[in-house]
């Protein structure tokens, strides 16, 4: 007998419309093997204007972003915003730049001296790039849609660096010859707790070298984290590769950037002869996910439903290698994002990840349930549903995925 999971998130009306949820909102559903978990946006860009947006960012590493060692700055002129995506780029340079006042401390120099030069300035090679949010945040789903270059050397990420300088959750660090490995990693004060004990009982450190079976360089691939207290899941595609156990002192802000590796250094080896300069790591929109809901903050996934960017293949049986806790990661099936576009259409983007059991999505006004104003069985990739030909009023929505059924109480207002 098939046992039906059935979650439904204030179904009773009388409670429904005091808390009510709108198309007008995005909505994402985290699907587990035993539970579909509801959670609500945050916080998020979209990069569709002309420029990066000043109130939510920076355009610059919260320390600056000076590299005297490796000779490389990050630089605001190197961030912008182009057809719906946002550009990080990096350049090759050869001008000298003087070293602000604030960091030429008497130990700095002592610590740098050789690579400063004429007492105060440092020869650059290299222009990077990075943003961070001005906000910072404590837990929720982290997530990014990017596509990397395919250049030797060039390093772009996408993480979250806490307070104390030393909190940091890396959901991923992409080397351009690396077609097919992305990097996972934490850091925190306590180095003990960044590591993680094996199935022989040593410890290793958490950090580590992810394969994918297919290539994620050049290509629209979206990295996220699910950050709750005590616990990190990694995710690829909406592929489970690794689960972190702790926790950090510190709020965090979202960094995303585009850097260049040095030979001899982390994420060895540096560019070469033919890497191309100036190359670009674009980035779709970046999002974050929490599960308690907030009418008035005002913010929303603007996506233009007629520009769907080249959605990454999904439900393919293409698993990377996983990190640990394979039987909880067994336990993880994706995402399914629902978000309203510019034109009154919503978008439903579907990441189950090595799953091929499709999706039925049904509207059905409050109180008749067998009449369906709306139903459809989604295909497995980013899908615009246009539901702006729907009378106002109230709704339940209904998702069917394989023996689980989730229902929730909206409302339409056009």
């Amino acid at each position: 007998m098939k046992i039906i999971c059935v979650l439904i998130s204030c179904f009773a009306i009388s409670v429904a419309f005091a808390q009510e949820w709108s198309l007008k909102e995005p909505l994402l559903l985290r699907v587990k093997k035993d539970s579909i978990q509801t959670l609500y946006y945050h916080f998020g860009d979209e990069f569709n204007g002309n420029a990066l947006d000043l109130s939510k960012w920076h355009d610059n590493y919260p320390w600056g972003g000076l590299n005297t060692r490796d000779n490389l700055v990050s630089s605001p002129e190197m961030v912008r915003q182009e057809n719906g995506f946002l550009c990080l780029s990096t350049s090759k340079t050869d001008r000298k730049l003087t070293i602000p006042d604030w960091m030429l401390t008497e130990a700095y120099k002592r610590e740098n001296a050789q690579h400063i030069i004429d007492g105060n300035k440092a020869q650059l090679n290299y222009l990077t790039s990075a943003i961070y949010s001005k906000e910072d945040f404590r837990y929720g789903y982290f997530e990014a849609r990017v596509k990397a270059p395919q250049e030797k050397g060039i390093w772009p990420a996408f993480w979250t660096f806490g307070h104390n300088n030393k909190d940091e959750i890396d959901f991923t660090e992409l080397k351009g010859e690396r077609l097919d490995n992305y990097h996972i990693d934490i850091h925190h004060p306590d180095k003990k707790a960044e590591t993680y004990k094996n199935i022989l009982g040593f410890r290793l450190r958490f950090g580590k070298w992810i394969k994918s079976e297919y290539p994620i360089i050049e290509r629209w691939v979206t990295f996220s984290g699910y950050w709750e207290p005590g616990r990190i899941v990694f995710f690829m595609d909406g592929m489970p590769t690794g689960i972190y156990e702790g926790d950090f002192a510190t709020d965090q802000n979202i960094i995303l950037n585009s850097s260049v590796a040095a030979n001899g250094q982390a994420f060895k080896p540096g560019p070469d002869a033919n890497t191309i300069f100036p190359n670009t790591f674009l980035v779709d929109y970046v999002r974050l996910w929490k599960t308690n809901y907030e009418p008035n903050k005002g913010v929303y996934a603007d996506r233009n439903a007629s520009d769907e960017k080249e959605m990454a293949i999904m439900n393919k049986n293409e698993k990377p290698q996983r990190l640990n806790k394979k039987r909880d990661l067994k336990k993880e099936e994706g995402f399914i994002s629902i978000l309203p576009t510019k034109n009154k259409g919503t978008v439903v983007q579907v990441t189950l990840a090595g799953v091929s059991t499709a999706v039925h999505m049904s509207l059905s006004q409050m109180g008749n349930k067998t009449s369906s104003e709306f139903s459809q069985t989604l295909v497995n990739k980013s899908q615009l549903v246009n539901l702006s030909h729907l009378p106002a009023g109230n709704y339940l929505l209904r998702l069917e995925y394989s023996t689980k059924v989730w229902e929730k109480a909206l409302k339409i207002s056009h």
